[in-house]
């Protein structure tokens, strides 16, 4: 086996690890974050809170990574526009005969 094959073969293998971990990730990203807050309330209730500032600020980043780990493998929803609402008048007068626009009377 030549090292282009060994590296083709390596990256194949990386993103099928990716793709799982990003799946599993996704399907149980709340019991993550669930079990992350057991953490800190353990941590916390061990220091006396002393360390409270610094564990929220890892945590944040985890949660930060496993978001970003798990959006690739979350469902795609596509946004559908509002409908176009014809009956409210418009936020703004028209210019007046200056050109200036003019504020809104309600």
């Amino acid at each position: 086996m030549n090292r282009d094959e060994l590296l083709r073969q390596g990256k194949d293998i990386a993103e099928k690890l990716r793709a799982e971990a990003s799946s599993q990730a996704a399907a149980h990203e709340q019991q993550i974050k669930d079990a992350l807050d057991k953490v800190v309330g353990f941590v916390n209730n061990k220091t006396g809170g002393k360390y409270a500032d610094q564990v929220s600020k890892y945590v944040a980043f985890v949660e930060q990574g496993l978001s970003k780990l798990a959006e690739g493998a979350r469902p795609t929803q596509t946004k559908t526009p509002p409908p176009a609402n014809t009956t409210e008048p418009p936020d703004v007068a028209p210019p007046s005969s200056n050109g200036a626009a003019t504020p809104p009377t309600h």
